[in-house]
């Protein structure tokens, strides 16, 4: 495993872990997290608190799947490689969702908060898309 990976590995874990605790910790800071995502337009009011609850559980799988792949790699499991390879590929999955609603909403102007690691809510703006697309690389 090369350090490269170890570096990548290392940050979209911290970043999944922040991310899934600020929202999973409580019942309020998931609510806050729907309540964010309200303004959008992506979504039908219906499926905020259901889309809200899925990002929450996606981000929880990859920290688990990204700690998996760490210590099968550091294990020299067979499955190690594969398993690497498919949960970088979710995580990718995740993040592009997540920016595409982000610049979605910037070029829309409505004036939609973040709340992405916790309550702070700041106004979504071109720094935010720069933060999500800076972890794909």
């Amino acid at each position: 495993m090369s350090y490269v990976s170890v570096g990548l590995l290392a940050t979209l874990w911290c970043v999944f872990a922040a991310s899934s605790w600020s929202k999973a910790r409580s019942r309020p800071a998931l609510r806050a997290f729907a309540d964010s995502l309200r303004p959008l337009p992506l979504l039908a009011a219906r499926l905020v608190d259901p889309v809200a609850v899925l990002v929450t559980i996606a981000e929880l799988v990859l920290v688990l799947g990204i700690t998996w792949s760490v210590l099968a790699m550091a294990a020299g499991w067979p499955a190690a490689r594969p398993g690497g390879i498919l949960v970088l590929v979710l995580a990718l999955l995740l993040l592009a969702v997540l920016t595409t609603g982000v610049i979605l909403a910037v070029r829309r102007d409505i004036g939609a908060r973040c709340a992405c690691f916790g309550a702070t809510q700041q106004p979504l703006s071109w720094r935010h898309v720069v933060r999500n697309a800076s972890y794909w690389r």
